[in-house]
């Protein structure tokens, strides 16, 4: 750029910092805004004296990008800090442009020097703003996403109501049973320790196993906080297995578990992983309800799915899932069931994505389809954040 005679004039009263230097970057003018900026009056600032408060990485910056645009290069443009009269530091931009003379040599700068500290300064509490409120929506989403799960979680008790009140009271009656023939034989003085002994183990056995049962349904019942530990997958699916074998049972419908033995650790909110398998389980049953009796069985397998992840499959010999229901599948509230909510498939998967896994469907070629999601091992996590 050329500077024309009453460039000076011009740029006095402008709220910007403006100067002018001279080929070795000495200061030949300035306006009120750049000695504002600096700290320091026009008599100050001149020749090299408008440097006088940059730290020396940032004098060094400005020369370098001076010789830098002498050599033939173009505008330049850098962030420094100043200390005007040795007050509180101040971020200035610095934007210059060469000033070139009639043969086209650079014979100075124009300088603008923008004060930009309180900019940035609202530019981070902005950020941090920003931040506070991300975090406050992913705490909301993550109340959410549980409250919805303990919902599920109640609904698919709610539906195997019968059949776990079936359960319960079959070992019940069973104390019940032992305990009066137990009482009658004592009464009647024809009993010995070893038979009073034997009558109490089974009532003791009888009792255990319908207070399994409670105990499992509790846990899957209880509104608790999200509790994220390692955990054996496996073990997981083994804790399920005796309300699914209810469910099962109440349909007549075949269970089977294939667990693959030394699998790696993940890191799960056990109950909320229990409550993905159940629901497949579930849906599985539901699936060959209808089917020929030698068709209707479920099979769980636990196994790796590639390097670092591990996966849960669950199949079934039913129907399969028609081609236009396919997209709709894991979308919240659509359900093939006449009584279902719609929501069980549609949280599974937001539990597996919160656990950085992923949940899908394939078919079977022999008839039926396969549910499975997957979870990475525990050494594979990457930056937990539920």
């Amino acid at each position: 750029m050329t500077i024309s005679p009453g460039f000076d004039g011009a740029v006095e009263g402008l709220p910007v910092g403006i100067l002018r230097t001279d080929a070795r970057g000495g200061c030949v003018f300035i306006n009120r805004g750049a000695c504002e900026i600096l700290g320091m009056s026009e008599a100050e600032a001149r020749d090299e004296g408008w440097r006088r408060d940059l730290s020396p990485d940032d004098r060094d910056a400005v020369l370098r990008l001076w010789r830098a645009s002498g050599d033939g290069g173009g505008d330049l443009s850098v962030e420094i800090v100043v200390r005007p009269g040795g007050r509180e530091p101040r971020t200035v931009s610095l934007r210059a442009s060469p000033i070139r003379g009639p043969d086209d040599a650079i014979t100075g700068h124009a300088v603008v020097l923008v004060d930009v500290t309180e900019w940035l300064r609202a530019a981070l509490e902005l950020r941090r703003s920003a931040q506070e409120v991300e975090e406050r929506l992913r705490a909301s989403e993550r109340d959410l996403r549980d409250r919805l799960t303990h919902l599920t979680r109640i609904s698919t008790v709610g539906e195997m109501a019968s059949g776990i009140a079936h359960e319960v009271n079959q070992p019940l009656t069973a104390v019940a049973t032992y305990a009066q023939a137990c009482r009658r034989l004592i009464d009647a003085g024809e009993v010995g320790l070893a038979d009073v002994q034997d009558v109490l183990e089974r009532i003791a056995r009888e009792a255990l196993r319908a207070g399994d049962i409670i105990h499992r349904l509790r846990d899957m019942v209880r509104r608790q906080e999200s509790r994220w530990r390692e955990a054996d997958l496996n073990e997981l699916v083994r804790d399920v297995a005796p309300l699914a074998a209810v469910d099962a049972h109440q349909h007549a419908v075949r269970l089977s578990f294939d667990l693959t033995s030394g699998l790696p650790p993940v890191l799960a909110d056990g109950v909320q992983i229990q409550q993905v398998v159940l629901n497949l389980i579930r849906n599985g049953i539901d699936a060959v309800e209808e089917a020929h009796p030698e068709r209707r069985e479920v099979s769980v397998r636990t196994g790796t799915d590639g390097p670092g992840t591990l996966r849960v499959s669950v199949e079934d010999e039913g129907g399969g899932v028609p081609a236009e229901v396919e997209r709709q599948l894991f979308h919240p509230f659509f359900t093939t069931k006449k009584r279902g909510m719609g929501m069980g498939l549609s949280i599974s998967r937001s539990i597996v994505t919160a656990h950085q896994g992923r949940i899908g469907f394939a078919r079977r070629p022999g008839g039926g389809s396969t549910f499975f999601f997957t979870l990475p091992v525990l050494d594979e996590i990457v930056d937990h954040d539920p």
